[in-house]
């Protein structure tokens, strides 16, 4: 997939029935947009990573209101604020946020590897 332009925010549907990384990507760019967004989620499978999603964004202060994981309503012009953020424990979990940052440059990302013995 490649995209190019601005974000303008508008109306998806999606299928949440082969994970939720389709649904984490929109819930972290839509409050970005310039206009506000809805997003339609059909089968959604994996609602523990999407609560990690959205306590992320809300962490970073981004708000996302959903109905029961079916409607997800993102107000856009949102601004994120630089946190500091744990990430706890895998390279699956630290490579969305590091993905994310790239996208902008005020943000910073420092990993640490601790190895019990």
């Amino acid at each position: 997939m490649n995209t190019s332009g601005e974000r303008t925010g508008g109306k998806i549907e999606i299928d949440g029935s082969h994970g939720s990384q389709v649904l984490t990507g929109l819930l972290t760019a839509l409050p970005k947009a310039k206009k506000d967004s809805e997003i339609i989620v059909k089968n959604l499978k994996s609602k523990p990573y999407i609560d990690l999603t959205l306590d992320m964004i809300n962490t970073f202060g981004g708000l996302i209101e959903h109905e029961n994981y079916e409607r997800f309503f993102i107000k856009g012009n949102q601004n994120y604020q630089r946190q500091e953020y744990t990430v706890e424990g895998d390279w699956s979990g630290a490579s969305c946020s590091r993905i994310d940052c790239r996208k902008n440059d005020s943000f910073r990302i420092r990993l640490e590897f601790k190895t019990s013995r």
